[in-house]
Formats: C-alpha cells, sequence, structure tokens
C-alpha cells in the first residue's frame, strides 16, 4: 500500500480499486481532496459563483 500512496501522491495520479459487487473506490492525494473541497466551497452558494463568473471575465 506504501508504494500506490507514494505513487499517488509523486504522479498526482488516482487509483480505482474495484469491487466484486460494483461498489468501487477512488484513492486521491491529500493535496487533491484539498483542491477538491475548496473547489466545492467556493461553489457552494450563487453568491461566490457570480462573483468567480464576474472575476474571470
Amino acid at each position: 500500500m506504501k508504494d500506490i500512496a507514494d505513487e499517488i501522491n509523486e504522479d498526482d495520479t488516482t487509483v480505482i480499486v474495484a469491487s466484486l459487487n460494483h461498489k468501487n473506490v477512488v484513492i486521491i492525494s491529500q493535496k487533491e481532496c484539498d483542491s477538491f473541497q475548496e473547489t466545492f466551497y467556493l461553489l457552494e452558494t450563487e453568491a461566490n459563483r457570480m462573483a468567480l463568473m464576474k472575476a474571470k471575465k
């Protein structure tokens, strides 16, 4: 497992762990998880979405 974790962190990759019952899981780095969480937070409200769209222009 350590080798897989090292590869995920070093290469910014993901690993899908397949299950026989089709309830797969995905392993990502903490950095990637934090990035997703921040994005979800920023897009959570309409006001934030509008401010980000306005800033993008």
